[in-house]
């Protein structure tokens, strides 16, 4: 297959493709895009959709692992243990900003369950890692307890509208359920 172009100065097709799933993604629900509508919108041929993705679900997955944001609960977690849910410094990265926004797409009434199950899924397997948990060492009760806090977690993201400030959702998180949530990653952490 031959390498589709780049022209100096134009955004190049995967970009463009990228973006136009993001673009697509906040304006109407998942099972309404096609490869044939993202393709045309990011001025791009189906061979060049083809390319880079298998199909929607391939770039999907693709887009969900560049997004995902590991920093942040060890971030959330040392924020908490110092007395302050300050997330200022989240919040003014545009490179953060932009992927959470990303990840509330993918969790928000435009999503579908594969897509949130999927998102689930992952946030579960990297989490215990990124607080220096080892998965195996967990019981029934821990897993459980676990799933319990991050699908309330993802719940939360879930309703965060695409377009607003970052804050809102880290107001909500600075509140007493927030505080709740981190109590309880943090816990796991102890034990």
């Amino acid at each position: 297959m031959v390498r589709p172009r780049r022209d100096s100065g134009i955004v190049p097709a995967k970009e463009r493709l990228e973006n136009t799933f993001w673009e697509m993604l906040a304006e109407m629900p998942s099972r309404e895009m096609t490869v044939a509508a993202i393709s045309s919108r990011a001025e791009v041929s189906h061979n060049t959709f083809y390319y880079y993705f298998k199909n929607i679900e391939d770039m999907t997955l693709e887009l969900m692992e560049e997004n995902f944001i590991p920093e942040f609960p060890l971030i959330a977690l040392s924020a908490f243990e110092a007395g302050s849910l300050d997330f200022g410094q989240l919040a003014s990265n545009p490179e953060t900003k932009r992927r959470f926004n990303r990840l509330c797409l993918l969790l928000g009434k435009n999503s579908s369950p594969w897509i949130q199950e999927i998102l689930k899924k992952s946030v579960l397997s990297k989490v215990p890692e990124t607080l220096g948990i080892d998965p195996a060492t967990m019981d029934k009760d821990k897993r459980i307890f676990l799933t319990f806090v991050i699908g309330g977690f993802l719940s939360v993201l879930a309703e965060h509208e695409q377009g607003s400030d970052i804050i809102e959702p880290m107001v909500i998180m600075s509140s007493d359920f927030g505080k709740a949530v981190f109590e309880a990653m943090n816990s796991l952490r102890k034990t």
